[in-house]
């Protein structure tokens, strides 16, 4: 059984509701509601493959970018400390 617990709101206990159509009935008082039909059938969406790319090449292209600032700071600071000695 992979449902879940759930609270009656009927005899105040804590039970794993019997499904039968579109109805979830209570197995201890018989407290029963109707399922919506919607909740069930919705699933998230795969993501595309192409947009799966594009992310990672956005990522991979923000990290060069972050690297090539850093490796220009630092020839810049060894520069600086280069002509601070002449």
């Amino acid at each position: 059984m992979n449902d879940a617990a759930a609270y009656c709101p009927a005899c105040h206990n804590i039970v794993v509701f019997v499904k039968r159509g579109e109805l979830a009935t209570c197995p201890v008082c018989g407290f029963h509601y109707q399922l919506s039909g919607d909740s069930r059938k919705l699933a998230p969406a795969p993501p595309l493959p192409f947009m799966s790319f594009l992310k990672t090449l956005l990522i991979v292209f923000a990290v060069a970018v972050a690297l090539g600032t850093i490796l220009l700071a630092v020839v810049f600071a060894g520069c600086m400390r280069l002509l601070k000695n002449v």
